[in-house]
């Protein structure tokens, strides 16, 4: 198992905690951070930096950027990975939904 964990500044209480009990017990880690030298970076086993982004609401707390930036990293990860497990894509299947007006 690998527990991924994610923190803009790689600062936050409650995730350090996570890492710390993940450490314990013997889970490897990737940290998803915007600054590789922060303690989530340095603690994780993998540190992918995905670069500091300034926040978009008036306070400049509020996770936009950062969420978006970490969002497409994830994504991009969760392809490579598929493609290298060469995980088989079942056949999709759209159920239909039909509207009636008057």
């Amino acid at each position: 198992d690998v527990g991924v964990l994610l923190s803009n500044s790689g600062e936050t209480e409650e995730v350090l905690a996570v890492l710390a009990g993940l450490k314990r017990i013997g889970v490897r880690t990737i940290g998803m951070t915007g600054r590789r030298e922060s303690s989530l970076g340095r603690g994780c086993d993998v540190c992918i930096a995905v670069g500091e982004h300034q926040e978009l609401d008036h306070n400049r707390v509020a996770p936009t950027a950062s969420a978006m930036a970490m969002a497409a990293v994830g994504d991009a990860l969760a392809v490579v990975l598929s493609e290298r497990a060469q995980y088989p894509c079942p056949p999709l299947t759209v159920p239909c939904v039909c509207a009636v007006s008057e």
